[in-house]
């Protein structure tokens, strides 16, 4: 039995791109998808935990909660283009870990869609925001693993798996060590010591920057090629941009041993690599000549 702590950042992807909310947009979006008639209550912290349980400085959470076993707290953190939902769960069985997943895949989907999406899409009819189109996402785990938590680490090539070091807040204590285990469907983090703050928004914002907005952006990429050549209805060629030559390169350079070379030495290289085959058939040429005539004698 282990506690499980699953934190899901969401992308929200506009129709412009560009979309910068005012102030007071942000103000009636906020208060919108953050209103107690949106299910959401506001809870302000203590001193004692402000910015250290929470992604800001008051707690939202849902005021009814799905049923599903173990689940203690649904938390909500929006801004912007960012939505992040916190499931605290207490006591799962390791076998119940893949179930929790799915859940928690099912219900973000679904409220993401019916209370932030569908709430900013009828502001935007009036004027106060953007439209949503779609949204991106990805699941991070954090789970309590104390009594297995070495085994977590056996299977490999399963999946990318790997240490990975905690900062202590005490002077006085060493740094904790944690397992990490990438997939597809999830990250997930096994750990039998407390998972600091700074490292849990790390993960977060490394999912933003290198999966959620990468993503988000070939996504965008990819339909303005298919626009603008169904716009054409004719071929046209798809040039490689500076980002696959510069990929290539770094292959070629690691992979295949390739660098720059000088036109003018590779000539020089040539013409030396050529007078040497040649001093080398001479040479045999005069071997051969002096075997035969020293049998000949």
């Amino acid at each position: 039995m282990s506690g499980v702590e699953v934190y899901v950042p969401i992308l929200l992807n506009f129709v412009d791109n560009q979309l910068v909310y005012t102030d007071e947009q942000l103000v009636v979006l906020r208060g919108r998808v953050l209103g107690v008639e949106n299910g959401i209550e506001e809870t302000r912290l203590t001193e004692s935990n402000a910015g250290r349980e929470s992604l800001g400085r008051f707690r939202h959470r849902l005021s009814t909660l799905p049923h599903k076993p173990g689940l203690q707290t649904i938390e909500l953190y929006y801004y912007h283009h960012r939505v992040i939902l916190r499931y605290q769960f207490d006591q799962v069985p390791e076998a119940d870990e893949r179930q929790v997943r799915s859940f928690v895949l099912e219900h973000s989907g679904e409220f993401v869609q019916d209370r932030v999406i569908k709430v900013i899409n009828e502001l935007a009819v009036a004027g106060n925001a953007g439209v949503v189109t779609m949204y991106y996402s990805y699941v991070i785990a954090l789970i309590e693993n104390t009594p297995n938590f070495e085994s977590n680490i056996e299977n490999l090539l399963g999946s990318h798996t790997f240490r990975i070091g905690d900062i202590s807040d005490s002077l006085w204590k060493a740094g904790r060590t944690h397992i990490v285990r990438i997939s597809i469907p999830s990250l997930n983090l096994y750990y039998n010591e407390r998972v600091g703050y700074f490292l849990r928004m790390n993960l977060i914002n490394s999912v933003y920057q290198h999966m959620l907005y990468a993503k988000k952006d070939a996504d965008a990429a990819q339909l303005a090629m298919l626009t603008s050549f169904s716009a054409s209805a004719e071929s046209q060629m798809n040039s490689m941009r500076e980002e696959q030559l510069h990929n290539f390169w770094n292959f070629s350079v690691d992979a295949l041993g390739g660098r720059s070379v000088d036109t003018e030495n590779s000539r020089l290289q040539s013409k030396s690599f050529t007078i040497s085959v040649w001093a080398m058939l001479i040479s045999a040429m005069a071997l051969a000549l002096s075997v035969i005539s020293i049998l000949v004698s």
